[in-house]
Formats: structure tokens, C-alpha cells, sequence
């Protein structure tokens, strides 16, 4: 009999590996089964809570139900700030997917802005490299479709350092890096 914490910790990765893949009707049954194990075990008002919430948002993103993804991803980033330290790695990654989602909706900058204090918590001390790429590469985003290139492109080599450091050379998100910094160049 797995511990009930265990079982709602293999949720979450298991749903974040099923959105990595693409299966998003998977990925949301398991991150949805998640937080209410989560919110069971936890409470509902409970840093642990408040990652479920930040990773079904992120899916719901992914499946373009845009508002609902952005109630929850903010109802998990308040969460979190209530929990943790300001600079603590999972505030950085709610701010992530809200920076992410606001890209995706086209409000460039106001993903600039939430991105950048993403990018600020992750670049610190304890941060996580591979959360940072993310962001940086979001942020490098947002300022290429602002027509912001010079921006854009030290961000994109940044990123591009710290991925090649992460996966080697033969990774899709070195390859997504020298693409991003191919389009600057046209």
C-alpha cells in the first residue's frame, strides 16, 4: 500500500510527463487526481495545493481553455506566496506558466513583466537552471514579437548556454534555442 503522499507526488510527475507528451486529456486526469489528493492530505490552502493548482493550469493552457488556466495558475501563485519565500523555486514557476500564458494570449507586455520576476527569482541562488531556460526562453519570446531583436537575442543565448549545459547538444530545446535565434537573423 503506497503512502498517500507518494501516490499524490507520482500524480504530479506523471501528469507532467503525459503534457510534456502531448496527452493532454491524460495529463489533466492525473494532475486533477493530484490536487485533490493534495488538497486531502494537505489542505486546501497548502503549498502543495497551490503546485497542483500552477500544474493543471499549465495544462489547461496547453488545451487553450485560457481563462480557466489563468484562474487557477493565479489562484496557485497567491497560494504559494502566502506558503513559501518570495524567492522560493515553485513562486518562480507559477510566475513562469502566468508569464507563459500571457504569451500564448498575445499580452506581450504584460508577460514581460511577470516573466521578469520569474527570471529574477529562478537567476538566484537555489534556483532551478532548466525553470530559468523556460522562462528566459518565454521572455525572449515576448520581446521578439515586440520587435524588441537585441533583447531578444541575449536572452535566447542564455538560455541556449544554460540548456546546452543541462541536455548537451542533441536536445529539442538546444535545437528550439538556435532556431529562436535563427528567426532574429530574418
Amino acid at each position: 500500500n503506497t503512502d498517500p503522499k507518494i501516490q499524490s507526488e507520482l500524480l504530479y510527475n506523471l501528469g507532467g510527463i503525459y503534457e510534456q507528451l502531448g496527452k493532454l486529456d491524460k495529463a489533466d486526469q492525473l494532475q486533477t487526481s493530484a490536487l485533490e489528493k493534495r488538497k486531502a492530505l494537505f489542505g486546501p490552502d497548502s503549498a502543495e495545493v497551490a503546485e497542483s493548482l500552477v500544474a493543471l493550469g499549465g495544462v489547461r493552457s496547453d488545451q487553450a481553455q485560457y481563462d480557466e488556466a489563468e484562474k487557477l495558475i493565479r489562484q496557485g501563485l497567491e497560494m504559494s506566496r502566502r506558503h513559501l519565500p518570495a524567492n522560493h523555486p515553485a513562486v518562480g514557476k507559477a510566475l513562469y506558466a502566468l508569464g507563459a500564458l500571457k504569451v500564448d494570449r498575445g499580452d506581450y507586455d504584460e508577460a514581460i513583466q511577470i516573466l521578469n520576476q520569474a527570471v529574477n527569482i529562478q537567476s538566484a541562488p537555489g534556483g532551478v537552471p532548466a525553470d530559468l531556460a523556460m522562462s528566459l526562453t518565454s521572455l525572449a519570446n515576448s520581446h521578439f514579437y515586440l520587435g524588441h531583436y537585441d533583447i531578444c537575442e541575449s536572452l535566447n543565448r542564455r538560455s541556449l548556454a544554460i540548456d546546452r549545459q543541462l541536455y548537451g547538444d542533441r536536445h529539442p530545446n538546444v535545437a528550439e534555442d538556435f532556431i529562436n535565434l535563427a528567426a532574429i537573423e530574418y
